[in-house]
């Protein structure tokens, strides 16, 4: 039981990731899968958990509404063709089926506009440029799967959402078989984390503050009172209004990559958003590692 528990902490995201591979193609197709579990937002939150929890039938509601634009377009989406795929030492079924996939070298013109797929993908795994129908047929049903690594643009390794026919491994000669892209996760699976977890520290802390603003209470016998009588240096006044900023700062800023819907920020803007913050604790931990003599 241990031992699950520690293989599925591999794949980040792996709770919505299983919701996905779950959907049928007749779940996929229907528009009002989630529509009496996703309720609107309130203004005012209990808790922190009340206000994670009221955005997590929005986020798979949205990821749901994805795969189903990506249906309307499927026959055009990329594709590249499958040489040989087996299973992963973490294969173990009901629900790991995990394979190591080979992918066909293809030539430069076959590349410019073929598919090279990316960690997050979701695939859909075929023997034919499918139009919607195809997808899932008597001797082939729907069979989607979640790109979890890629090595040297040639082999990656896949979740699937049910086997791959023993057949198809063995036989020498079997008909050929594409990955065909649907949708990336990336975005959704960092805001299902951020929803799930899995916030710590400072993150909650701020967000805690937020919701509940007046549980910061100040006393004229406190702490708060006695910071008047000791009067802050040059430095110690930048480094309280920096803290101030950036942690307000920081809080704006992963909010907004958390909860906006991907149709409104990109995922290029969202690796800068990082980045910024990133910057933006370096040089915190610069101004703060000045020492008294500096002072």
């Amino acid at each position: 039981m241990e031992k699950n528990a520690v293989e599925k902490k591999e794949v980040p995201g792996r709770r919505l990731i299983d919701l996905v591979l779950s959907w049928s193609i007749e779940d996929v197709r229907n528009e009002n899968l989630y529509k009496n579990q996703v309720r609107q937002i309130p203004l005012k939150f209990s808790s922190t958990t009340e206000y994670m929890n009221s955005f997590t039938y929005p986020l798979i509601e949205e990821t749901h509404a994805d795969l189903l634009s990506s249906m309307s377009t499927l026959h055009l989406a990329p594709r590249c063709e499958i040489s040989s795929f087996k299973q992963t030492k973490n294969f173990k079924p009901p629900k790991d089926f995990f394979y190591r996939v080979t992918l066909k070298s293809e030539s430069r013109l076959q590349k410019n506009g073929g598919y090279e797929p990316m960690v997050g993908d979701i695939i859909a795994l075929t023997n034919v440029r499918p139009k919607y129908k195809d997808l899932d047929r008597p001797n082939r049903p729907f069979l989607v799967a979640f790109v979890q690594k890629v090595k040297d643009d040639k082999i990656i390794t896949i979740l699937a959402s049910k086997p791959i026919l023993a057949e198809e491994q063995e036989n020498k000669k079997r008909e050929t078989l594409y990955a065909i892209c649907l949708i990336n996760m990336t975005t959704n699976i960092r805001i299902w984390r951020a929803l799930n977890s899995q916030l710590e520290g400072k993150n909650l802390d701020i967000i805690g503050e937020v919701l509940q603003p007046k549980s910061a209470q100040y006393h004229l016998d406190g702490e708060a009172a006695n910071e008047c009588d000791n009067p802050l240096t040059f430095v110690e006044i930048v480094q309280k209004r920096f803290k101030c900023i950036s942690k307000r700062l920081t809080f704006i800023m992963e909010n907004l990559y958390t909860h906006l819907p991907t149709s409104f920020i990109s995922l290029e803007v969202v690796k800068k958003m990082i980045k910024a913050l990133d910057l933006l604790k370096s040089l915190e931990t610069l101004l703060f590692a000045v020492s008294v003599t500096d002072k």
